[in-house]
């Protein structure tokens, strides 16, 4: 495996992740308390898990299932006895080197480096998680910052403006990971709740090469640094901090940023985004516009059915395990972002070998936030699909609809479904969601609801 890691073919990249899960996943299941009573729950013993093959043993979890108390149980705290019981070669090999001549200080200190949790970023629905990082994490991800740096074509004699608002957010950090990543001089002049205003003095204060903002920003600040007649002549990088935008947008963002003064013949508009949950920086590539560049020896993607849960060869909610990462630990995590698909082509534009996110991306897919007794409450109807699996009915489907001034959902069967299983049914999607349906309708005729999936192309639809 000599091969750069963005560079290694289908099988090296598959020796890889047998060779990392092999190293980690006995500890993750075991340090973090959520993966370990899941794992303990199903009778598998932490060192029976080391190849995918078995991390697909472990069920795709939701967020309304890991979210107690921010989802602190899923951050590994292992005990020294734990560590002495399950941890890999390379980590005992590295407490070993670690104790050095300081002998049980020098234990602590290493276990502190790689599992003490000491930043923590906010992601998930709602941001109802923390995503917790250890000093080994933020190691990590200033390498992630390196590469995804080099995938769009930046490094050391850069200069970058970040428009992203300071805070425990992982766009704001992301954008520090790839600057300190590659040796960068970054500033971040914005603070939060600050306006773009904040952004604009900046291009004074040095000869400004690129610039990282959120999509939505981009046309505005553009705007705004031409009213203000600063000099931009040497912008020739845009990065968007989120999923990609549209081929017209894009080109609307570009033309923006040219009417404002940045470099003609090299202007790029690229995206960089990874879900709020997770702690990696995908990037799309210098060289064109492709898709999102993912790094398959620090995660294990994949797409599932959104209603189902299972596996996708094209669309899907895009599920995580952050493979090697010793804060919070993502097991087969359903993020509720929808996705394209997944590609391993290599990538047309620069010949990279890594997978590729493609398509059109949509965050937090069918977690709906509805409006109840005055306040607002997020309904996964992802649960409600879970629940429904293993139900005995024909069909069914689940719309969203208002009731007065409350948003709730209607549950529709089809087939022999009596009054007193609807009820149990109900009760069962209560207890999975928190949020009871509004009406539970029963068709007789099967083929009625499985017209209404087919038109709507989900059994999950929104006539509010």
């Amino acid at each position: 495996m000599t091969a750069a890691w963005d560079r290694r073919s289908l099988v090296e990249q598959a020796r890889v992740e047998e060779l990392a899960l092999a190293d980690w996943l006995p500890g993750a299941v075991t340090f973090a308390p959520h993966w370990s009573a899941v794992v303990d729950g199903l009778g598998i013993a932490p060192g029976d898990l080391v190849t995918r093959e078995d991390l697909l043993r472990i069920p795709p979890s939701l967020q309304g299932q890991v979210a107690a108390s921010g989802g602190t149980r899923m951050v590994q705290r292992p005990t020294e006895t734990q560590v002495k019981a399950v941890a890999s070669a390379s980590l005992l090999l590295r407490i070993a080197r670690g104790i050095g001549g300081d002998q049980r200080a020098g234990k602590r200190d290493l276990l502190l480096r790689e599992f003490k949790p000491v930043h923590v970023t906010r992601g998930g629905a709602a941001d109802q998680l923390a995503i917790a990082s250890s000093r080994a994490d933020l190691d990590r991800q200033h390498r992630v910052g390196a590469r995804a740096a080099s995938l769009l074509g930046l490094g050391d004699h850069d200069y970058l403006v970040s428009a992203i608002p300071a805070g425990p957010s992982a766009a704001f950090w992301s954008v520090h990971a790839l600057a300190l990543g590659s040796s960068m001089l970054a500033l971040h002049p914005r603070g939060h709740g600050q306006g773009l205003e904040r952004c604009i003095d900046a291009f004074g204060l040095m000869p400004t090469t690129a610039v990282a903002c959120e999509p939505q920003e981009a046309i505005a600040w553009a705007e705004a640094l031409q009213d203000a007649e600063a000099d931009v002549s040497r912008v020739d990088t845009v990065l968007l901090v989120g999923p990609p935008v549209d081929d017209e947008a894009r080109a609307e963002i570009e033309a923006a940023w040219r009417d404002a003064g940045a470099l003609e013949s090299e202007l790029v508009v690229r995206s960089l985004w990874a879900p709020d949950v997770h702690r990696s920086i995908w990037t799309e590539c210098h060289e064109g516009v492709t898709g999102l560049h993912t790094m398959p020896d620090l995660e294990v993607l994949e797409v599932l059915d959104d209603a189902t849960g299972r596996q996708s060869d094209g669309s899907g909610d895009l599920t995580i395990t952050s493979m090697g990462w010793t804060g919070t630990t993502l097991l087969r995590f359903r993020t509720g972002v929808e996705i394209g698909g997944l590609t391993d082509d290599a990538c047309p534009a620069c010949g990279r070998t890594v997978p590729r996110i493609v398509g059109p991306i949509t965050e937090q897919r069918w977690q709906p936030e509805l409006a109840r007794n005055g306040g607002q409450v997020t309904l996964d109807l992802r649960a409600i699909a879970i629940e429904m699996e293993s139900a005995t009915v024909s069909a069914w489907r689940v719309e969203l609809f208002q009731k007065g001034q409350v948003d709730t959902y209607a549950l529709e069967l089809g087939g022999a479904v009596d009054e007193q299983q609807a009820r149990e049914l109900a009760a069962q999607l209560r207890r999975a969601t928190g949020v009871a349906p509004g009406a539970v309708r029963l068709k007789s005729d099967a083929s009625v609801v499985v017209a209404k999936v087919q038109a709507a192309g989900s059994p999950f639809s929104d006539a509010r």
